[in-house]
């Protein structure tokens, strides 16, 4: 088991939809963190899962563009798309806090989507 701690920006609005029926819930959205070495760039995504009211919550306050810092643990999970072979980074979250100030999440929440990612 892989623990990670992050602070990135979300790249979609969280989606919070039920599953297997009896009220269970999981909040799904993606984070992105990007890494500057000289003239090289790179952005690293993460898919996250957030399960029942933990990610009820989160969904009410997080919104595209905003930064927030998150634990949970790191999964790979490949897949084929387009019959070509993939892979993602899957973060089940188990914790969850503010990585900005209200004020400053919506000063800099920008106008739907101008992010590029």
């Amino acid at each position: 088991m892989i623990t990670i701690t992050a602070i990135a920006r979300l790249g979609r609005n969280p989606e919070t939809r039920d599953v297997g029926g009896g009220g269970r819930t999981v909040t799904k959205c993606s984070v992105a963190s990007t890494t500057k070495r000289g003239q090289d760039e790179h952005t690293t995504w993460l898919n996250l899962s957030i399960w029942g009211k933990q990610g009820e919550t989160f969904a009410t306050f997080f919104a595209k563009g905003d930064l927030v810092f998150i634990t949970g643990t790191l999964m790979e999970r490949a897949y084929t798309s387009a019959g070509e072979d993939r892979k993602s980074l899957d973060v089940d979250v188990s914790g969850w806090s503010f990585a900005q100030s209200k004020a400053d999440r919506q000063a800099s929440r920008p106008a739907e989507d101008s992010i590029p990612f």
